[in-house]
């Protein structure tokens, strides 16, 4: 069984189409690859903190999460979010099946900072792929919500989504897909844009450099980069609002940016 993540952030999941939904079920049916879509959610978060009078800060960029802040987190994600995705899918046809990571243990984290900066922030230690690959065996999409348990301290963590997706990928062997509001990673420094079809780690680097890959592209390609740092053999940011963007990756087309581990050959 071939698993595709496909991770979407929160910023997005509500303008995403009715085609989208309808494109993961048609990858599911089609056999070829086993979906598993990873979510997250921040701006809906940020909206119910504030609705609750919750106070948040902020440590080295990263939101401080103490445990109030963490059940508003799953509130969030697990309850609400999670839910809408998988009623998406249900109308597109297919069978989604939506937990957290704390379902099963499905996701098991640690702190993120042990020095305590970030209060129940985590990071993914172990996948359990059992369930996902039950799931996926019966049938059924799979939909996680990142929110996740410690094992050794009987903690629930906030986990970011990038993360959790690309600790899913790891553990299952597939790729991922970074699900984005534009077309890929683009140059605008010429009179025409250009897509970049392709690229590897170094190159994303050297765009960083030369300020062609700037502000919130930054931020997804540093996440397609630590996929790849564990053992994820290929990402790809491709744009959610783009009718078969996804039939078209998953029949080998090109589509979005692929970024991948090996050099470019060029014949």
């Amino acid at each position: 069984m071939k698993y595709l993540i496909i991770k979407i952030g929160g910023s997005i999941i509500s303008e995403l189409p009715a085609s989208f939904f309808k494109s993961i079920v048609k990858l599911k049916n089609e056999g070829k690859y086993c979906p598993v879509v990873v979510h997250g959610g921040g701006p809906k978060i940020n909206e119910m903190l504030q609705c609750m009078q919750i106070e948040t800060s902020f440590h080295n960029g990263l939101r401080i999460s103490s445990p109030e802040v963490v059940d508003t987190a799953g509130m969030v994600l697990s309850g609400d979010i999670n839910k809408k995705i998988v009623a998406e899918l249900l109308r597109a046809g297919g069978r989604g099946f939506g937990f957290s990571g704390i379902d099963g243990a499905v996701l098991q984290a640690e702190p993120e900072d042990s020095s305590g900066n970030l209060g129940n922030v985590g990071k993914i230690t172990e996948v359990d792929t059992e369930l996902i690959s039950l799931l996926c065996g019966k049938g059924y999409i799979p939909v996680i919500s990142p929110i996740s348990y410690g094992m050794k301290d009987n903690t629930v963590y906030n986990v970011n989504a990038d993360s959790a997706a690309s600790a899913c990928a790891s553990a299952l062997g597939g790729n991922i897909i970074f699900v984005s509001d534009i077309p890929g990673i683009m140059n605008k420094s010429i009179n025409e844009t250009f897509i970049y079809s392709q690229l590897t780690e170094a190159e994303v680097n050297d765009l960083i450099a030369e300020n062609v890959i700037t502000g919130g592209m930054i931020p997804k390609v540093q996440a397609a980069l630590m996929c790849l740092q564990k053992e994820v053999k290929e990402t790809v940011i491709l744009n959610g609002w783009q009718e078969g963007s996804i039939d078209t990756y998953a029949a080998g087309g090109s589509s979005g940016t692929r970024i991948v581990k090996e050099e470019i050959t060029y014949v």
